[in-house]
């Protein structure tokens, strides 16, 4: 019987998956070895790859913030230097005013002196209607528009031509904030109608409002916050929940005529609005619903309400009408209430740049804290990632060894 020859090929199929099993381990290697990583695949490290990128995601997220900062103090510092404008002008016609006060002058020189008040007024306007980058006015509080403040003119008497003799804000009282923390803002709108007020602003309605009381639940809207009333408040509960509201405003009765008061506690322009379809506001006679805050204020109230704006156009009225007393006393004094206002927004402005360096500093805690913590899961020890490659490399050159004793070549391999 003649025996039969049994050839296999398993032993050559056996080093070549070994051969490809340590090439692939020696390429993982020497990739984590580049990358600086221990993890190359999820599987590598389920656990230590999810908490990899929940840190990572943390460190884009402060990112971010830090950006946000970066932007705001930008804004600041752009508002910042306007108003430093602002404040040496009207140091400037502060000058002005105790010259005109203290020395006696003939009615030509008042001219001059009102043409140069009027002039620094022209100056102030332009730096309060400045515009960023984007052509917005950056004193507009949060509206896109190229203007924070329009000026309106005519006839001044003394005057030989028209001059400014009202500057209306045209911006909004909304707030724009960036968030620079988690869950933490900073407003970094500029609200014209804030800034360059120089006096409380009040309003009190004519109209006896002591009996009154109102029919249906109804709302108001002060300085942009929403104020519920319901039906049965008298204007003595009406009053109470505008005073409790947490703003800077004060409702009262006036004793002479019964009507509602409104008055600021701050420096600022009142905005004051019926919503929802009510008419609270406008049956207590403070506001006209044909107009648009904060220039609705109904034509029977009274009100007293002076910008900085003001204050430099009363000085020059009176310089046109050449009345000392007026200068020396109430034309002054709004022009030391004109700088404090400008002063404390600056201040303001001031104190949110501290705030910010802070939480920038916060901020570059954080994310070395988060950088740290992905390295520790997904870091590689480059001293071990050395040893891992070199053995793994030795592995593989054995294997190429054992292969070629292995795979001895036979006289069927050349006849192929």
């Amino acid at each position: 019987m003649n025996g039969a020859r049994i050839s296999s090929n398993m032993a050559k199929w056996n080093i070549q998956s070994s051969l490809m099993e340590k090439g692939v381990q020696k390429n993982s290697a020497q990739e984590k070895l580049n990358s600086n990583t221990r993890i190359e695949n999820l599987r590598d490290d389920p656990v230590g790859a999810a908490m990899a990128m929940k840190y990572g995601s943390k460190s884009s997220r402060i990112e971010q913030f830090g950006k946000n900062i970066g932007n705001f103090k930008a804004i600041n510092s752009e508002a910042e230097s306007e108003l430093y404008n602002i404040l040496n002008v009207l140091h400037t016609t502060r000058e002005l005013a105790v010259r005109g006060a203290n020395t006696p002058t003939a009615a030509g020189a008042m001219q001059e002196l009102a043409l140069e008040a009027d002039g620094l007024l022209q100056q102030i306007l332009r730096f309060a209607n400045h515009v960023n980058q984007d052509g917005n006015a950056i004193f507009a509080g949060n509206v896109a528009r190229d203007q924070a403040f329009v000026a309106m003119e005519a006839n001044v008497p003394g005057a030989s031509s028209h001059m400014v003799v009202g500057i209306q804000y045209v911006g909004d009282n909304a707030e724009n904030k960036l968030e620079v923390s988690d869950r933490q803002y900073m407003d970094y709108s500029f609200d014209g109608s804030k800034i360059f007020w120089a006096e409380n602003h009040q309003v009190a309605s004519e109209r006896d409002a002591r009996a009154f009381r109102l029919d249906t639940d109804s709302s108001i809207l002060i300085n942009g916050k929403e104020i519920q009333l319901k039906a049965g408040d008298s204007i003595y509960s009406i009053n109470e929940k505008i005073n409790n509201s947490g703003l800077a405003v004060e409702a009262s009765i006036d004793s002479m005529t019964g009507g509602i008061v409104v008055s600021s506690r701050t420096p600022q322009k009142l905005w004051l609005e019926d919503v929802q379809g009510g008419s609270v506001l406008s049956d207590l006679g403070i506001v006209d619903s044909r107009r648009r805050p904060p220039y609705n204020i109904s034509e029977s109230s009274q009100q007293t309400d002076t910008s900085v704006f003001d204050s430099v156009m009363f000085l020059r009225d009176q310089f046109l009408q050449g009345d000392i007393e007026a200068i020396g006393s109430r034309g002054i004094d709004l022009l030391d209430k004109s700088i404090d206002a400008i002063t404390s927004a600056l201040t303001t402005i001031g104190t949110n740049d501290k705030i910010s360096d802070i939480a920038l500093q916060k901020l570059d805690k954080d994310n070395l804290l988060a950088q740290q913590n992905i390295s520790q899961q997904i870091g590689l020890d480059f001293a071990k990632g050395i040893t891992d490659l070199q053995n793994i490399s030795d592995a593989y050159q054995t294997t190429l060894k054992t292969a070629g004793k292995v795979l001895q070549p036979t006289l069927l391999d050349y006849l192929r």
